[in-house]
C-alpha cells in the first residue's frame, strides 16, 4: 500500500491516492527522498481495507455505483465515490450517462480520477 498524505488539500477530489496499493500507485508516483523524513514504514499501509475511500465506506462496485450517486446527488447536489483504480473512460462514461437516464439529471457536472467520480448538479 502507497500513503500519500500531501493530496488532503485537493477541493474537489478528496484523498484518492491515500493508501493506494502499491500496483496503482507505482503506475504514476515517483518516489523521492526530498520530503521524506524518518522511518518510510510509517508511510505503508498494510491493508487494502484502509485506503481512503474503502475505509470511509465511500467505495462502490461498478455495478452498485450509479444508484450512490444518485442518492448523493439527491442530498446535498454533489457526490464524491470510488470505485474500481483501473476505470475506463468508456466505463466512466456508462455509469455517467446511466446516472443521467436513471435520475433525470441530464446536467450534471462530472469527473473522475483512478475510479474516484465527483458528480454534482448545476447552482
Amino acid at each position: 500500500m502507497t500513503v500519500d498524505s500531501t493530496n488532503n488539500g485537493m477541493e474537489f477530489l478528496r484523498n484518492p491516492i491515500l493508501n493506494l496499493p502499491d500496483n496503482v500507485a507505482s503506475t504514476f508516483l515517483v518516489e523521492d527522498n526530498f520530503y521524506i523524513s524518518g522511518d518510510k514504514s510509517a508511510y505503508i499501509g498494510e491493508k487494502a481495507s484502509l485506503e481512503y475511500y474503502h475505509y470511509m465506506e465511500d467505495y462502490y462496485s461498478q455495478s452498485q455505483i450509479v444508484d450512490a450517486l444518485i442518492e448523493g446527488l439527491q442530498g446535498d447536489g454533489s457526490v464524491m465515490l470510488r470505485t474500481d483504480y483501473d476505470l475506463s473512460e468508456k466505463q466512466y462514461n456508462e455509469i455517467v450517462r446511466a446516472v443521467a437516464i436513471k435520475s433525470g439529471y441530464y446536467n450534471a457536472l462530472a469527473f473522475m480520477w483512478l475510479g474516484v467520480i465527483y458528480m454534482s448538479l448545476p447552482t
